[in-house]
C-alpha cells in the first residue's frame, strides 16, 4: 500500500466518525468500546421443569371404528345415517341387497321349529339345522353395517346403488364414541424415566381455544417406537379436563408434561445463559461493566432456568447485546429491560 492510498482511507474514517458524531448517531460499538444490552434483573419466581411432545399430539376417542359390509359383494340398498348423525348401540346403519339371505334364514328357522316339534328328529338332525341357521345369520350379518357402541358418525364412504366388491374398504362407515377425549403424543426415549403415571400435563388444543386444558397421564406405554428415522419415541396418554367440551377427534395438541415445579427461586432467563455442561454462567452488570459470572442452574426449561448458586435476587444480567458479543470487562449501555412471561 503506497503513502497516499494510506492516508486517504484514513481521511475517510475519521471523515465517518465526525459525520455520525456531528449528526447525533451513535457511533458504533466497535468504535466507542460500548456495548448496547438488553439486561434482566433478577427476582423470585416459579421455575418448571417440563417434556414436550417431538411433535404435536393428537385428540383420539375411546373407541373409533371404521365400520364395513363383511366378506359377501352386492349392491348397495340402504344407508340410513349421514356425517355428524348420532347413533346408538347395534343400531342399523347401512344394508346390501339381502333379499335372498332374508329367505334362508327365515327358511332355517322355520325348519328348525319344525324340527324341534318332531317326535322322529335325531340330536344330529337338530345339530345341523342349528349350524343352519347360525350359516344364514352370519351371511345376512354381512350384508350389514351396525353399530358396535353409541356415538358419532363421522365419516360415509359410498352411495345407494353402488356395487361393493366383497372385502375391499371402497364402502364403509367411520364412527366414534362419545366419551371424553383423551390426547396421545410421542416423547423422546431419553424422557421416559423422568414421567409418571398421574402427572401434571398443559394440554394446548388451537381448535378449540388458545389457553391450555389441565391433564394428567394416564397411560405409558412401555414401548419405543422406530417409526420416524433417527427418532426413538415413546407413546403417552393424557387425560384431558376438556370442562364440559367434547374435544374434536384428530385435532393436533401442543402437551407440555410437568415433571417438577419450584416457587419461591430465584429464576432467569435461559437466554441469559452461556456456556455448556457445568461449566455455566452469565454475564452480570456491575458499576456500568460486564463480569463473567459462574453459575449453578437447578431446575430448567426451553424458557428460563433457576440458578442454585452465583447470583441475587437484584443483580442484573446480560440477555442480549447489538452488533458483537459480550466480553468480560466490556462497558455497557442498558438499552431495556427483559421480562419473563
Amino acid at each position: 500500500m503506497n503513502e497516499e492510498s494510506f492516508y486517504s482511507k484514513w481521511a475517510c474514517a475519521v471523515s465517518l466518525v465526525m459525520l455520525l458524531c456531528f449528526g447525533g448517531c451513535k457511533p458504533p460499538a466497535w468504535l466507542s468500546g460500548q456495548v448496547s444490552c438488553e439486561a434482566y434483573r433478577v427476582e423470585l419466581g416459579s421455575i418448571e421443569e417440563i417434556v414436550s411432545g417431538v411433535t404435536s399430539g393428537r385428540v383420539a376417542a375411546e373407541q373409533e371404528a371404521w365400520l364395513g359390509f363383511g366378506g359377501s359383494g352386492g349392491r348397495v340398498a340402504r344407508i340410513a345415517v349421514e356425517r355428524g348423525a348420532q347413533v346408538d348401540a347395534d343400531q342399523e346403519l347401512a344394508s346390501l341387497g339381502n333379499t335372498e339371505e332374508l329367505v334362508r334364514l327365515k327358511n332355517a328357522l322355520a325348519e328348525l321349529k319344525r324340527l324341534k316339534r318332531s317326535r322322529a328328529v335325531t340330536p344330529s338332525q337338530l345339530d345341523a339345522q342349528h349350524t343352519e341357521v347360525e350359516i344364514a345369520q352370519s351371511l345376512l350379518d354381512d350384508t350389514l353395517i351396525v353399530a358396535p357402541f353409541a356415538g358419532t358418525v363421522i365419516d360415509v364412504m359410498g352411495e345407494v346403488g353402488e356395487i361393493h366388491f366383497g372385502g375391499g374398504q371402497d364402502l364403509g362407515i367411520r364412527l366414534v364414541d362419545d366419551l371424553p377425549r383423551f390426547v396421545e403424543v410421542e416423547i423422546d426415549e431419553i424422557d421416559l424415566l423422568k414421567v409418571k403415571v398421574g402427572g401434571a400435563a398443559r394440554v394446548t388444543i388451537l381448535a378449540v381455544r388458545r389457553t391450555p386444558f389441565m391433564g394428567r397421564i394416564r397411560r405409558i406405554v412401555n414401548y419405543v417406537q422406530t417409526d420416524r428415522e433417527q427418532e426413538r419415541t415413546v407413546l403417552i396418554e393424557v387425560d384431558v379436563e376438556a370442562e364440559g367440551r367434547l374435544l374434536p377427534v384428530g385435532a393436533s395438541a401442543d402437551v407440555e408434561l410437568v415433571i417438577e415445579k419450584k416457587d419461591s427461586v430465584p429464576v432467569i432467563p435461559f437466554r441469559a445463559v452461556v456456556g455448556r455442561g457445568d461449566e455455566r454462567g452469565v454475564f452480570k452488570i456491575s458499576a456500568g461493566k460486564l463480569t463473567k459470572q459462574p453459575i449453578e442452574l437447578g431446575l430448567a426449561n426451553y424458557r428460563s432456568t433457576e440458578v442454585v448458586k452465583g447470583l441475587s435476587v437484584g443483580d442484573e444480567v446480560v440477555t442480549t447485546c447489538q452488533e458483537v458479543q459480550p466480553e468480560d470487562g466490556q462497558k455497557i449501555e442498558i438499552t431495556g429491560y427483559y421480562r419473563l412471561g
